[in-house]
């Protein structure tokens, strides 16, 4: 009995050394194969990372690059950085002058100027200003004077103003001010500076605003608001001087942008149940042409150049991306599901447009279920060029944040290194690399891109009779 015992041992003992050696020799392989992308944890971290399901089944560490500061410091910040954690009422890139010189060259004076991008935002609960850069995690604030609950932000004037929307203590009429930074703040104030933070000068605009739009210069203002049997327009300086009635509509729900200097956009306010239309203005005459229409559920984002209209079309279950060539008049489909309000437009290429995709799109009456908050997305970032059909997907948010993301205000820096955005979760400010940032890269553990996306070639798409 005894030595049938011993045999059964050394049995299990042989198969337990089996099944080790069998383990390690995995591991091993699975280590060399992922020291090509980000450590698994070792030989031990990849044994048990077996029986959790690999590295998705793992927290990773979110991916980042190491610049240089202003300083001359080494400063790592993640690639998808969130700027905030209170929510925001809106943000906006700035540019502006940090230091000159005089440089003697050959007997000839030059003037050279540091011009530095910056990220000025406005906190939601407290309207306070804020301060930061796309390449330095410090953060200054600007202003204490507090008006509460804005709903709406507008950034103005290199930062140094806004249009704040709120409302009023009625908690039915909708206020609107034009708030000016003490003129010492903005000559003063830099992220890590000395400076306290400032006051703020306000002007009241007229009430029950309903669409406001900002200039491409940001200099001037359009907005909307009711009057009589419809809605009536009209163009002023952000501070409403000089205003100028230029739009007189029996129809006063307007969703309304300001792409070109002498044009806006103006597309009715969209559900799936009803026939959306597109309209361009002329900002000096108000004279209307019609783009586009009888599209159902129609929400619009119109190209820097006006050749371009992102359009989306509500169907029975869900929703679809097409694009409409305003001088051929032709439209095709994108082949992607997303909504016109979660891209942008690059400055640089008219061609190019960089939008939040949602991973899964449940079905649904669209954009009404999401406009009403009853359904949330996950976000990947994709830059499309829409006259070639290439798409690249500029990053994947799982790789990068366990945060779910639902994009809306997507922005880009002058220099369109950084697009920021606000998380519509939470209403968070992010931003997030997607080119190689200036300065020197010490390192980085993934790529800003993927390899190139060639999109199917595009679907014919024929809209509604208008």
């Amino acid at each position: 009995m005894t030595s049938r015992i011993v045999k059964i041992v050394i049995v299990v003992l042989i198969i337990v050394v089996i099944i080790i050696g069998v383990l390690f020799a995995l591991a091993i392989m699975k280590g060399k194969s992922s020291s090509q992308g980000q450590s698994s944890g070792g030989i031990f971290g990849t044994i048990f990372s077996l029986f959790n399901g690999g590295p998705e089944g793992t927290a990773s560490s979110s991916p980042t690059a190491t610049i240089q500061s202003d300083s001359g410091a080494m400063v790592t910040i993640p690639r998808l950085r969130q700027v905030t954690k209170a929510p925001v009422a809106g943000a906006g890139f700035i540019q502006r002058v940090v230091a000159s010189t005089t440089v003697d060259n050959q007997g000839q004076v030059k003037n050279v100027s540091l011009v530095q991008t910056f990220i000025r935002y406005v906190d939601r609960a407290t309207s306070h200003f804020f301060e930061t850069k796309p390449d330095s995690l410090d953060v200054a604030e600007i202003t204490n004077t507090t008006l509460p609950k804005i709903y709406q932000a507008l950034i103005t004037n290199q930062g140094n103003s806004a249009l704040l929307r709120y409302l009023g203590s009625d908690e039915n009429t909708i206020e609107t001010s034009y708030v000016l930074v003490s003129t010492s703040t903005a000559t003063t104030t830099t992220v890590g500076g000395n400076s306290g933070p400032k006051s703020l000068f306000t002007y009241a605009l007229p009430e029950n605003i309903t669409e406001l739009a900002l200039s491409p210069g940001r200099d001037q203002i359009f907005y909307l608001r009711a009057g009589g049997q419809g809605g009536i327009g009209s163009v002023a300086s952000p501070n409403n001087a000089k205003p100028k009635q230029i739009f007189n509509f029996p129809l006063k729900e307007w969703q309304v942008s300001w792409p070109k200097t002498n044009t806006l956009t103006l597309t009715t306010r969209p559900s799936a149940y009803i026939p959306g239309y597109v309209f361009f203005m002329n900002s000096t005459t108000g004279s209307l042409t019609k783009v586009l229409g009888n599209v159902p559920g129609l929400t619009t984002l119109t190209s820097p150049d006006l050749s371009y209209i992102l359009f989306n079309e509500s169907n029975t279950v869900d929703f679809d991306l097409n694009l409409f060539n305003t001088k051929s008049g032709s439209a095709s489909s994108l082949s992607l599901k997303t909504l016109p309000e979660k891209c942008v437009w690059s400055q640089k290429a008219t061609t190019v447009v960089y939008c939040a995709v949602p991973i899964l799109v449940k079905k649904g009456n669209y954009p009404d279920v999401w406009y009403q908050g009853s359904v949330f997305f996950n976000d990947n970032f994709w830059k499309i060029n829409v006259q070639t059909g290439e798409r690249t997907v500029v990053a994947r948010t799982a790789d990068l944040t366990k945060q779910a993301i639902d994009a809306v205000n997507l922005s880009l820096d002058p220099n369109e290194n950084y697009l920021m955005f606000t998380n519509k979760r939470d209403l968070t400010l992010w931003n997030l690399l997607i080119t190689q940032p200036p300065g020197p890269i010490v390192s980085s553990s993934t790529p800003a891109t993927t390899g190139p996306v060639v999109a199917p070639t595009s679907t014919p798409y024929t809209p509604p009779a208008h």
